[in-house]
């Protein structure tokens, strides 16, 4: 179901302001993000919480499990960087892009890992911050960095 989330947020746009936390099961609405055409269903197993996030031309999804593993562990660091740029209606918007470094590098953090996608970059990017735990407000506060 988590797969199937994050590949729905691939395939849906946005065309209004919008922030909500998923403990549950839920629906996002056209009323919510403008250029939907028809609700979206989130669907969310036993222990899964998420987070959305939409301005004028992206939605961004974040997921975690919260019996998932917060200790250290090695993770490979990301190179992330924002600029500004025009969404699909021609608006002014903020771009957020996560590469790997070349050549890769790596450190040690101890939190939640985050299963994060956007309109704006449709790959599954996992995100480790120093002691964040999985809830549903963190992952909304990982979805709207992708944005």
């Amino acid at each position: 179901m988590k797969k199937a989330l994050l590949i729905g947020a691939c395939l849906v746009f946005s065309n209004a302001a919008f922030a909500v936390q998923y403990g549950t099961s839920g629906i996002i609405t056209p009323a919510d993000c403008d250029a939907l055409n028809e609700d979206v269903k989130v669907t969310l197993t036993n222990g899964v919480v998420a987070g959305a996030e939409c301005n004028p031309g992206a939605i961004a999804f974040a997921t975690c499990h919260t019996g998932g593993r917060t200790t250290s562990r090695t993770v490979e660091d990301l190179n992330c960087t924002s600029e500004a740029g025009v969404d699909r209606f021609g608006n002014a918007t903020t771009v957020q892009t996560c590469v790997p470094f070349d050549p890769p590098q790596y450190s040690n953090k101890t939190g939640a890992q985050m299963a994060t996608v956007s309109t704006v970059q449709p790959s599954v990017v996992l995100v480790v911050e120093d002691g964040v735990t999985c809830s549903a407000a963190n992952a909304e506060t990982a979805a709207g960095d992708r944005l």
